[in-house]
């Protein structure tokens, strides 16, 4: 009985992965620069999220066929480490504004909120090409932070082919920083 339990679990944590990347792809899909999403409240899938497997931040993982059955995306071979994430205090000049205030023109999300930065270094280990989704960052609060874009700080990628390496860079909209956790497929880093 057990098993099946965690056989559901798994199945739910996958389903749950899977409507979280397509509604980001989709709202992000656009040829706009300036791409974000809206935030998302569901309790429910961040409990799921949270029963992850967890690895510290700096620690790589090697996804397997085992988590793509579980998560029922193909990422077995995705060498995958999540950085330590950090508030970046000078988000508005690295993006090439002049003032706080003509970033914010441009960027109302962050208005009195902080500009979080999620390195992510990729690998793929395969010999055939492997999509790679965005992680969802998770806030103390159990409630995904908002997914933002920002032209001169985030640096996104679709995917590697066999043997690619990339270094990526999400940007969330944050309240504060308290502690975060980031997922990424059925692993959690914090």
């Amino acid at each position: 009985m057990e098993k099946k339990n965690d056989k559901v679990i798994a199945v739910i944590v996958g389903i749950c992965l899977l409507a979280l990347l397509i509604i980001t792809s989709i709202a992000t899909s656009g040829s706009s620069k300036k791409e974000k999403t809206t935030k998302k409240n569901d309790d429910s899938v961040t409990q799921v999220l949270q029963k992850s497997n967890k690895l510290s931040f700096d620690d790589s993982y090697i996804f397997t066929k085992a988590d793509d059955k579980k998560t029922e995306l193909d990422l077995a071979g995705l060498k995958v480490t999540v950085k330590q994430p950090y508030i970046s205090l000078a988000a508005y000049s690295d993006a090439g504004y002049d003032s706080y205030d003509e970033f914010i023109d441009y960027y109302p999300e962050f208005k009195g909120k902080k500009v979080l930065l999620v390195p992510i270094k990729l690998k793929n280990t395969t010999a055939h090409y492997i999509d790679t989704p965005r992680c969802i960052v998770v806030d103390d609060n159990n409630s995904p932070l908002e997914y933002s874009y920002i032209d001169g700080i985030s640096k996104e990628i679709d995917g590697l082919e066999a043997g690619e390496e990339a270094k990526t860079v999400d940007v969330y909209v944050a309240n504060s920083f308290d502690p975060v956790f980031v997922t990424f497929g059925n692993k959690l880093w914090k």
